[in-house]
């Protein structure tokens, strides 16, 4: 069991205050020695900052570290400042940070070194009229909510906690970086096409903090949208420039919005709505690869954290797709699979599919077959095999396209996978237009017959909370919206309290536990039921048995149960150490431990405990 965390690394004043969390591998989870409870869903909510604690009174799982949450204390909020890679050759603070650093030490703010040992955190209480804005820049994040720092390693000054007006701090923090103009035909190269709203409002607000304001403040966004390669046109201004306009707290910048006000919209080119021709034949049903899941010549995305086996699963899905087999219960349409990944080396890839083959204990003839259609190619070795590439004007299929598109009219594959969504198109995962080309060029593979499946990765908040809706991968809503079908491959803790499995079943120590949920439909394909598998390295099988569909009373009689049990081997491990008890002695036990144990719930687990105890 772990013990209490020291305090000695943080300040009494925060240290007293009801924020602290425990996290691993940055994920915040709230206190608690057994499976503690991931800290997700909406955060500052009254339901929230009430399961954070006091620093001593905060219990921490094995392999768990403190950490403290930013946001709403009483009338208060706590704020931060997050500084990287802040300290010179000579250990000093560089010199745009020092003045900062400076006026927030003068004025009474906590200075800590971050865990990495190259950064600082600054924080510091402040009354509501005095948070700051939130921004995030290179180097520097400022937050005032919904995110968690790491204890540091070492106090460089310990703060105060009355509330403070950190605003001439800021004064001294640098601008944004934006170079001085240049000519045209050189902006091409200073601000490509997906960064020019970045860099418009960038320059927005440091015209505003200027004092610009009205149509001077417009005049000047305009002189500097015509210096670059591609200008916003007025549509592009008023709808993307001013999006989030009020974000930036600067009465100037409201004002601009005002000035450059709703923009004309140019009429619609003339069109005719005609009739569509409808006969009485009923149409086609739709055609599978995997019924109920890949639909023929349809583009469908699997998305899921770093880790948890999409590879593997795509892998055991394409030999079964070759042999003919179900998969997962599911019926499958025989023929050639492809699998292009450019996340793995080819001898990974080899050595995956060896060992599925033979965890699937396959004939000569089987083997003889997967030989021939199955092809598994690793084209991370050249960054020729992209998908798409920049251009002057945004993106278009790479020069790769034609020579797959060839492949697959030779080959004549039912299915395609291509893995990643990242390794494949090389750009930021917020950049629309690149993944709305990207997601084309799989259309038009699809469009050659073949299903094409795309591996992506889920958000580090979607990861978090276990969000399994079609927007949860990364990045932009253009692929879950080009989509026909979207998964989400979910790896589930069946010791996760909040967790209630749909089945009974015990699980050995070395076997994960998975669900691979589809997140849409579509007007002619119902959503279909979850698949539960588990995983044992490279041996994948359904979970059999019927599922069960369980109302919330049962959810909570199974949960109630659950809870009971637990209560009941922790008494027994009590008995056994201590010899059987009285009730005061148990409770003092138990307490030690942080474990709750009431005198009704005692009564109720006491001879069950003694009884076991006899069994052992």
């Amino acid at each position: 069991m772990a013990s209490e965390p020291a305090t000695v690394l943080q300040p009494e004043w925060l240290a007293s205050l009801p924020i602290w969390l425990q996290h691993r591998d940055k994920v915040p989870h709230y206190s608690g020695l057994r499976a503690p409870r991931t800290r997700a869903g909406d955060l500052d909510t009254p339901e929230d900052r009430k399961r954070l604690v006091a620093l001593p009174a905060l219990r921490m799982a094995d392999g768990f570290e403190p950490g403290y949450a930013l946001g709403p204390v009483g009338e208060h909020v706590l704020c931060g400042v997050d500084f990287d890679k802040c300290f010179g050759h000579d250990g000093k603070v560089v010199a745009p940070l020092k003045m900062f650093c400076a006026v927030a030490r003068e004025a009474g703010a906590m200075i800590e070194v971050s865990r990495s040992g190259h950064g600082l955190h600054v924080v510091w209480l402040s009354a509501p009229e005095h948070v700051p804005a939130t921004f995030k820049r290179p180097g520097i994040e400022c937050y005032t909510g919904r995110r968690f720092f790491a204890r540091g390693t070492r106090i460089i000054e310990p703060g105060a906690p009355t509330p403070l007006d950190m605003r001439p701090a800021f004064a001294h923090l640098p601008e944004p970086e934006v170079r001085e103009s240049t000519p045209r035909a050189d902006r091409k190269a200073l601000v490509p096409p997906g960064g020019r709203n970045n860099y418009l409002r960038e320059r927005l607000e440091i015209f505003a903090r200027a004092g610009l304001d009205g149509e001077q403040l417009k005049q000047a966004l305009l002189d500097e949208n015509q210096k670059l390669a591609e200008p916003l046109d007025d549509r592009e201004i008023h709808s993307t420039l001013f999006k989030g306009i009020d974000k930036l707290r600067i009465e100037p910048v409201r004002a601009a919005s005002e000035v450059f006000g709703p923009f004309e919209v140019t009429e619609p080119p003339q069109w005719v709505l005609k009739p569509t021709a409808v006969t009485l034949v009923k149409p086609a049903p739709v055609r599978f690869v995997i019924d109920g899941w890949v639909q023929e010549s349809k583009v469908g995305l699997i998305a899921s954290e770093g880790g948890t086996g999409k590879t593997t699963l795509l892998i055991q899905m394409g030999v079964h797709i070759v042999l003919g087999r179900e998969w997962m219960g599911r019926g499958v349409r025989r023929g050639p699979f492809i699998l292009l990944s450019r996340d793995d080396d080819q001898d990974d890839l080899d050595a995956a599919l060896i060992e599925v083959c033979l965890t699937m204990m396959l004939s000569e003839s089987e083997t003889a077959l997967v030989r021939r259609e199955l092809y598994v190619q690793s084209l991370r070795s050249d960054p020729a095999f992209m998908l798409i590439q920049q251009v002057e004007r945004g993106f278009k299929p790479s020069a790769f396209v034609p020579h797959l598109q060839r492949e697959i009219g030779r080959i004549k594959p039912v299915c395609v996978a291509i893995d990643t969504v990242r390794q494949f198109t090389g750009i930021e995962s917020t950049d629309e237009g690149g993944q709305i080309v990207f997601m084309s060029v799989c259309a038009m593979l699809a469009s050659m017959g073949p299903a094409v499946i795309v591996a992506h990765h889920v958000g580090k908040q979607a990861a978090r909370e276990k969000i399994v809706d079609m927007y949860s991968a990364i990045g932009s809503s253009a692929l879950a919206d080009n989509a026909r079908f979207m998964w989400r491959l979910l790896k589930v803790d069946p010791t996760d309290e909040d967790v209630v499995l749909p089945f009974d079943m015990a699980l050995s120590p070395d076997t994960d536990l998975l669900q691979l949920i589809s997140t849409r439909g579509s007007l002619r394909v119902k959503r279909p039921a979850d698949i539960w598998y588990t995983r044992r390295e490279f041996v994948l099988e359904q979970v059999k048995g019927k599922v069960l569909k369980l109302s919330k009373d049962e959810v909570k009689d199974r949960r109630a149960s659950r809870a009971f049990e637990e209560a009941l081997e922790r008494l027994v491990q009590c008995f056994m150490e201590i010899g059987v008890v009285g009730r005061d002695r148990a409770r003092a036990y138990f307490k030690e431990r942080g474990w709750p144990l009431s005198n009704d719930l005692f009564s109720q687990l006491k001879s069950d405990a003694e009884a076991r105890c006899l069994l052992s």
